[in-house]
């Protein structure tokens, strides 16, 4: 079933759940997308710094001119080479305000970086178990069919020795081929989940031909508190703080732009030289320029607007997602609570068709009974439904953690 791939390294065989969520922060198009946007915001702090920093250059210009006759002596070139220096002294709080707002802008592209990391672990996990679970429910199919074929050879031996009906092997033939279709479907479903699991870990067309079980999984058997953990979930959860983050950009950005409306503070110094040795040209010069803007023509007023538009915007995102949050740790502690009963219910059934298996094996030695082959198969259906269980029981108590902030897998997230 493994399939060969020279452009990437190959998965170990068998391969483990902790080697897979190892590849978590491997290229991916979900995490680069993530990381630009957090390098295009630190881009932004360097850029807010540049303008607000001191501006450095030289400005040279030669030039031919026919002067006026009181200036002919000076002769027909006029050139001039100035270095400068400006910056901005004052500004009312525009400046910080834009520096302010471009490092909230990279904090919440930062946390946005973490929870992309986070869906990644959750992803391929949620692959793992499929396939583990695509193996069981081949392996049980498998077991039907055998079962299934048996039962309808031993009918057509029967109905030879006259001692069933037509109907009754029909019957049984339809059941064959029903469960035989089924066993079909199991075995390209084995292929499909794995042919997922490769797209999730990066190595399309890499199927993994066998995967260990994992151990059992640390969901507690007493799950915390509803409130407490949607507490911890509106502190914690890096959505909400990238949104928070955000908010504090456009808050931090519609002061800048309110800020135009007041005066800002320049210095200026220049050093020049000149071809031309004339009255008006300064061998060096210092100012400071205040400029008072008294109107506008409505440009300042029209950009207060859309800040203002944007921070409602960012409140009312924050919101919706602050209930989005509640919402789903509700839906996954109630799940979790469910699945805890579950738990006990499929593995007091999976007890109950191991004994029941080892009583067929004896009767079917001693020839009392031949129903062995069913005894298989309702233990194979009672391993996948425990399987089942315990896999949903460990995503959901993943996904929780990753509510609260964690990595998905239990442990604390780190930049």
């Amino acid at each position: 079933m493994a399939v060969s791939h020279a452009a990437e390294p190959a998965l170990p065989e068998p391969l483990t759940l902790e080697f897979a969520l190892s590849l978590a922060d491997e290229a991916n198009p979900s995490v680069l997308r993530a990381e630009a946007g957090l390098a295009a915001a630190l881009a932004g702090i360097d850029e807010q710094a540049g303008q607000s920093g001191i501006n450095l250059g030289i400005d040279a210009s030669a030039r031919w001119l026919e002067p006026p006759t009181p200036l002919s002596a000076l002769g027909n070139e006029d050139h001039r080479a100035r270095l400068y220096a400006r910056k901005r002294l004052y500004d009312f709080g525009r400046t910080p305000h834009l520096t302010t707002a471009a490092r909230a802008l990279a904090e919440a592209q930062r946390q946005l970086v973490l929870d992309t990391r986070t869906q990644r672990r959750l992803e391929i996990m949620e692959r793992y178990f499929d396939v583990l679970l695509a193996d069981l429910e081949f392996a049980h199919h498998n077991e039907n069919m055998a079962t299934a074929f048996i039962r309808y050879d031993r009918l057509r031996e029967r109905k030879e020795a006259g001692q069933t009906s037509e109907f009754d092997v029909a019957q049984a033939r339809s059941e064959s081929q029903h469960v035989r279709a089924q066993r079909y479907a199991a075995q390209y479903d084995q292929r499909a989940t794995r042919a997922r699991l490769a797209i999730a870990l990066n190595r399309p067309g890499l199927l993994s031909q066998k995967l260990l079980t994992p151990k059992a999984s640390s969901v507690p058997g007493n799950v915390p508190d509803v409130e407490e953990l949607q507490r911890q979930a509106q502190v914690y959860n890096p959505l909400l703080a990238a949104l928070r983050a955000q908010l504090q950009s456009a808050q931090e950005r519609r002061s800048a732009t309110r800020a135009q409306y007041f005066p800002t503070l320049d210095a200026e110094a220049e050093i020049a030289k000149y071809s031309r040795d004339i009255g008006g040209n300064d061998h060096w010069r210092a100012a400071l320029n205040l400029n008072i803007p008294l109107y506008q023509g409505g440009r300042v007023g029209a950009q207060v607007d859309g800040a203002n538009a944007e921070v409602r915007r960012a409140e009312a995102e924050l919101m919706a997602r602050e209930r989005a949050v509640a919402e789903a740790v509700l839906e996954a502690w109630m799940d979790l609570n469910k699945v805890k009963y579950q738990r006990d219910d499929t593995k007091a059934m999976l007890e109950y068709r191991g004994i029941y298996l080892d009583r067929s094996r004896t009767l079917y030695e001693q020839e009392v009974r031949a129903d062995l082959g069913d005894a298989m198969v309702e233990l194979t259906a009672a391993e996948f439904r425990k399987a089942q269980t315990e896999y949903r029981a460990t995503l959901l108590w993943a996904r929780l953690q990753a509510l609260l902030g964690r990595d998905g897998t239990g442990g604390e997230v780190k930049p």
